[in-house]
């Protein structure tokens, strides 16, 4: 297993994303709906929106997983914020950085993985919009991508909009 290195800029990263308070807050609707929407136009069973802290990834909205976060070290998303466009593994069970992670071999079983990063106003990834399958996909359209894309970009507009209202 690769673990991802910290993204330049890192204690930047961390306080823009602090900055929104959106760590541990409840659970939004909004939020939910899109998990819902990426997990219906990608055709995969789970689904996540996450935020990549010092130590962990934290779910904002799940579906199909029982955890609320996983650590750092072995997410997916911390290779996805490193990335400037959606981030596709199609096999994760034989793919060198993955193979065997314990979320591939554990009891999430990752097949599939495509994540876009989550780019807040001043330009920093602070997490992102996930879709996950049990078993490989050969087939992940550029509109699926294209998909993933517009949805991280709302998650970043619903931030902007919790800033403004604190």
């Amino acid at each position: 297993m690769k673990i991802a290195p910290f993204p330049e800029e890192e204690e930047k990263r961390i306080n823009n994303l602090l900055s929104y308070d959106i760590l541990d807050s409840e659970k939004e609707k909004e939020y939910d709906d899109l998990v819902e929407l990426a997990s219906q136009i990608c055709d995969c069973p789970i689904a996540i929106i996450t935020f990549v802290d010092n130590n962990r990834q934290w779910f904002k909205a799940r579906k199909k997983v029982n955890d609320s976060e996983t650590s750092r070290d072995i997410a997916f998303c911390s290779h996805t914020i490193l990335q400037n466009d959606v981030m596709v593994i199609k096999d994760a069970r034989t793919h060198k950085k993955f193979h065997d992670n314990l979320l591939v071999t554990g009891e999430l079983q990752i097949g599939f993985y495509a994540g876009a990063p989550i780019v807040s106003s001043e330009g920093y990834k602070l997490g992102s919009v996930c879709v996950i399958d049990h078993t490989k996909k050969e087939d992940f359209t550029f509109k699926q991508k294209n998909s993933l894309k517009i949805i991280a970009g709302q998650v970043s507009k619903l931030l902007e909009l919790r800033a403004q209202n604190k």
